[in-house]
């Protein structure tokens, strides 16, 4: 919940758009966030920000 807070404070900052940004924030942020879980155990994390050090890079499936 916390998360979608955050993102429907984030649509103030889009003046002419602000109704439509929260709109899309509760039709779709359930559904990213539901999907978000299934991709973070299954997508190494790290890689996918760029920020491993060198090295074997391992998964979050892995550990």
């Amino acid at each position: 919940m916390e998360i979608l807070e955050l993102l429907l404070k984030g649509c103030n900052s889009v003046q002419n758009y602000v109704q439509k940004c929260k709109r899309l924030v509760f039709e779709y942020g359930p559904l990213i966030l539901a999907n978000a879980e299934h991709f973070l155990e299954t997508t190494d994390v790290c890689t996918i920000l760029h920020a491993c050090d060198g090295g074997k890079q391992e998964s979050v499936a892995d550990s």
